[in-house]
């Protein structure tokens, strides 16, 4: 990914962060893809991050996909939503390459 590009959006519960990222296939239709990290302080007290989870981490990195789930199941609802335009012409072209 772009270091350039910003998440569509994101989820916080403690020290588990999730950015959910937007893109855009050949036909413009968007689809999501997740990262996962978990924030901590080192011993110098600089930030780092990991994507290596403990035990105790699992029920709060569920909760967070939990909730990454429902932004993205609704995003989804709403690209369905503005997508009939595409939808109509894409069925016409159908149409018309089967007549």
């Amino acid at each position: 990914m772009s270091t350039n590009k910003k998440p569509f959006d994101k989820v916080q519960l403690g020290s588990i962060h999730a950015a959910i990222w937007q893109n855009t296939n050949t036909e413009g239709r968007h689809y999501y893809s997740v990262t996962f990290e978990k924030r901590y302080r080192d011993a110098q007290g600089n930030w780092q991050s990991t994507t290596s989870y403990q035990r105790d981490d699992m029920l709060v990195l569920a909760k967070v996909t939990d909730r990454v789930y429902d932004l993205i199941q609704s995003a989804q609802s709403q690209d369905r939503v503005q997508a009939p335009v595409n939808n109509t012409a894409q069925v016409q072209q159908r149409t018309a390459a089967v007549r």
